[in-house]
């Protein structure tokens, strides 16, 4: 399981969810982080990403920085937002996050795991 360092806008901020993380949100959500990472489906060729309050607890519960909180990360947020950026992109980061945290299954050896460590996601 790797740690990706995530930026948005001027915030920067080591996450990675473990298994603890995964109950902590699925309480706050009422629901399973692969329901609300998948979306919802709302016809045969679309599906709709998760709300942002969602995507933003997830980062919330991933973020292992001290002093980053939940509302840090909502302002950072809107400051992505406000300079253009997306809601994709934030939901984009999402996935490669939960994908690095392992969420997926395996999808590297371990060996990689060492030289991807310092992977950085960034968002301006």
């Amino acid at each position: 399981m790797k740690t990706t360092q995530i930026k948005i806008a001027n915030l920067e901020f080591d996450a990675r969810l473990e298994g603890s993380d995964y109950v902590q949100v699925e309480k706050r959500l009422k629901k399973s982080i692969f329901n609300a990472v998948l979306g919802t489906q709302i016809d045969d060729e679309s599906v709709n990403i998760p709300p942002l309050g969602e995507m933003i607890i997830i980062l919330s519960a991933a973020c292992k920085t001290s002093g980053v909180s939940e509302a840090k990360i909502l302002k950072a947020v809107e400051a992505h937002l406000g300079k253009g950026g997306t809601t994709i992109e934030i939901y984009e980061k999402l996935v490669e996050l939960l994908s690095d945290s392992g969420f997926f299954g395996k999808t590297t050896d371990d060996s990689q795991d060492d030289a991807d460590s310092d992977k950085v996601v960034e968002l301006n």
